[in-house]
């Protein structure tokens, strides 16, 4: 696979990450866009440490480049887990929970039913192979 010649603005990320998604949401919905002002920052850190992207430093200003390993990922990823709907959707599912309005294991429920059919309706990417390479592997899960 050829790599994307793309870059991105750390900063120019991070702002859209606020706004990701925001015209499809709905207008009840407390929070939209891709995480927190916190959780921001972390979730690019997550992508750099397990070999999603590549932080590049040039002068002032600081580049994220996908590399293979991220652009085979979000080719095979489904579209549903690509969405910012979702995470606005758990976000609001988990303001049920805070304001009792939704148990925590009706809320891990409905998340597992949906891996569940990720699972069974997903079919391999013909030339996965190519994609992920059996030398290649995801880096352990830190909490």
């Amino acid at each position: 696979m050829e790599r994307l010649s793309c870059t991105f603005i750390e900063d120019t990320i991070l702002a859209s990450m606020e706004t990701a998604g925001v015209e499809d949401m709905p207008d009840d919905v407390e929070r939209k866009g891709i995480g927190t002002p916190a959780t921001r920052a972390p979730i690019l850190e997550k992508l750099v440490s397990a070999g999603f992207v590549e932080r590049k430093k040039a002068k002032k200003v600081t580049s994220l480049i996908p590399t293979q390993e991220g652009c085979s990922l979000i080719t095979v990823l489904p579209e549903q887990l690509q969405s910012p709907l979702l995470t606005a959707e758990w976000e609001n599912r988990l303001k049920q929970v805070e304001h009792g309005e939704l148990s925590p294991e009706d809320f891990m429920e409905a998340i597992s039913a949906m891996v569940w059919e990720l699972a069974e309706t997903c079919a391999p990417v013909p030339g996965g192979e190519v994609l992920f390479p059996s030398s290649w592997s995801l880096p352990p899960v830190q909490e």
